[in-house]
């Protein structure tokens, strides 16, 4: 017993560098949710109409973020290995490529819902009202992404090389300005016009500006060396780009691969009711909360290993990966307690009918009970797989996860079982289940073990 978890024996660097790594993500992170939260609550004022509104203007949004997050995610993969071998240059230049891509995606994104709001928010429901408030909220949301696409290129590099520091505070004052905009436009405090959903797309449009322009001015005024000038911006290496995409392409597919599976997840629960979709978009809002911390650790776990592997230590990549599965699930299981024993005290706080509350209060519970496998993905594909560069499996994993097993499994349980929303998103949790297992057996034949830079 005691050789069988001798890899949790005390490793000062180990757990020193993950909380100089996972901390600020993680207060990132817990902050951005808890705001949201709050955001939800003051929407939620308003009735559920508007949390269904924003919940799927939202929803829409979080495509473009997913894939913004994979290109983002291809460019820190290397970055993380190039550090671990101190190659600036070669970082300045996936930078460079990675931010063109992540520019033309905003600029089609912004586009696309300026011009197609309204029709984009009737494919997640039939309800007129939530269509025409959801797309209003939808196109004014659209013109923050091209800021947000330039803002997570420099997030995602700068974390892996170690300067989380940069995006956690341009995030947190960037988050307390959209919350404090949105008490002001939503509900119409201090004199200012109550908005409602409109003012909600207003605060994160400020908000997402001033974000990036906290990060570019930082890094400009630092010089940090991720900084690029027009000429690297505009440079167009064939082969420098092939490399990326190799690595960066099956992140990018994965993601959305997966995220649009969520789509069609949103699209069953809104076919059950709006009141269903109100009640998941608070449930998934609180779980968040609560998950923040293994989200961080993940993230940790991919910039760790990856640096550790373009160092050359496979064996010690290996060992941390171990940690860090052992940490996320005891983690989760805690986490999933504490919730659980707090949550009648959070579902009373929004202004729901009884059979909303019921269901949020049902949502929590088979969240709270699935998050440890949850957390175990999220280190298993999203941490020690993207790390160790096997993005490939990774997204197989994913993908296949979602469409092969939780899509299925949502369809049966909505047109044919006829369940309550509740039960649906228990069926598609088995998704999770299936994640966990074949995750944890490709963890285990090392496969995924990939150094990116051993040619250089």
């Amino acid at each position: 017993m005691q050789k069988r978890f001798s890899f949790l024996r005390s490793n000062p660097e180990f757990y020193s560098t993950l909380f100089k790594i996972s901390l600020p993500i993680i207060l990132q992170g817990f902050l951005s949710t808890a705001l949201n939260f709050v955001d939800v609550l003051m929407v939620g004022q308003l009735g559920s109409k508007l949390v269904a509104s924003v919940g799927l203007g939202n929803q829409f949004t979080l495509i473009f973020l997913m894939l913004i997050n994979g290109i983002g995610s291809g460019a820190g993969i290397f970055a993380a290995q190039y550090w671990g071998r101190r190659y600036v240059k070669h970082i300045r230049r996936t930078f460079g490529i990675g931010i063109r891509y992540a520019m033309s995606a905003g600029l089609f994104f912004a586009i696309l819902t300026f011009f197609f709001a309204p029709q984009i928010i009737s494919f997640y429901t039939p309800d007129p009202a939530v269509q025409a408030m959801g797309g209003q909220y939808l196109r004014l949301v659209g013109l923050s992404y091209i800021f947000f696409s330039i803002t997570a290129m420099y997030a995602a590099v700068l974390r892996s090389t170690r300067l989380v520091m940069v995006p956690l505070v341009a995030s947190i004052i960037a988050l307390s300005l959209n919350t404090a905009l949105n008490y002001c436009l939503i509900l119409g405090h201090f004199g200012f016009p109550a908005l409602g959903v409109t003012g909600a797309g207003i605060s994160m449009i400020i908000a997402r500006i001033i974000e990036c322009a906290i990060i570019i001015s930082v890094v400009k005024y630092r010089r940090i060396p991720t900084l690029i000038n027009l000429r690297t911006l505009l440079m167009n290496k064939i082969d420098g780009q092939r490399r990326y995409l190799k690595v960066a392409l099956p992140v990018i597919i994965h993601s959305m691969g997966w995220v649009c599976g969520v789509t069609v997840y949103m699209r069953l629960y809104a076919s059950i009711s709006t009141t269903s979709v109100a009640a998941v978009n608070i449930s998934e809002t609180l779980e968040k909360m609560g998950f923040m911390a293994f989200v961080g650790i993940g993230n940790a776990c991919a910039i760790m290993v990856g640096n550790t592997i373009g160092a050359g230590r496979e064996d010690l990549a290996y060992d941390y990966s171990k940690k860090f599965v052992f940490i996320s699930i005891t983690g989760a299981m805690l986490m999933g307690l504490f919730i659980m024993s707090i949550k009648k005290y959070i579902v009373g706080l929004y202004n729901l009918d009884a059979e909303g509350l019921k269901t949020v209060s049902y949502l929590m519970f088979f969240m709270c009970c699935v998050m440890w496998m949850k957390a175990a993905n999220v280190i298993f594909n999203g941490g020690i797989l993207r790390g160790g560069g096997d993005t490939r499996f990774s997204m197989m994993i994913d993908i296949c996860g979602v469409w092969l097993v939780g899509v299925p499994m949502g369809c049966l349980a909505v047109y044919v079982f006829h369940l309550p929303v509740y039960y649906v998103v228990l069926f598609v949790y088995t998704e999770e289940l299936v994640k966990m297992i074949v995750g944890f057996y490709r963890f285990r034949s090392n496969k995924w073990l990939k150094n990116l830079v051993h040619s250089h």
